[in-house]
């Protein structure tokens, strides 16, 4: 009897590697605290099931800044823990450490 091998997902080959994987994981489980399907969610923040899918499964890293304010929005989660999560720092955050360069954050 011939097994298949164990392959594991292959997070390092991922454009984030484990940083999409941790966002992945973050979002899905916010999304099933809410009760949402990917479905509804989607739909909600005006974007395809699949390119959603491709974000909870770690194939789009960095996400896309819009998106991560959409899905914050939606869920009801920090918007700024998102967006690191998501490869992304806020334009302020940027600037502030532009005119702050000493300061710790």
């Amino acid at each position: 009897m011939n097994k298949l091998p164990n392959i594991k997902p292959p997070w390092d080959k991922k454009p984030g590697g484990s940083l999409s994987k941790r966002f992945a994981n973050h979002f899905k489980e916010l999304r099933d605290e809410k009760g949402l399907s990917l479905r509804k969610c989607a739909k909600a923040i005006g974007v395809s099931v699949a390119y959603l899918s491709r974000i909870e499964n770690g194939y789009v890293y960095p996400v896309p800044e819009w998106i991560c304010r959409s899905l914050s929005s939606k869920l009801n989660t920090d918007e700024n823990q998102l967006m690191a999560l998501g490869g992304r720092v806020r334009q302020e955050v940027i600037e502030s450490i532009i005119k702050n360069p000493g300061r710790k954050f």
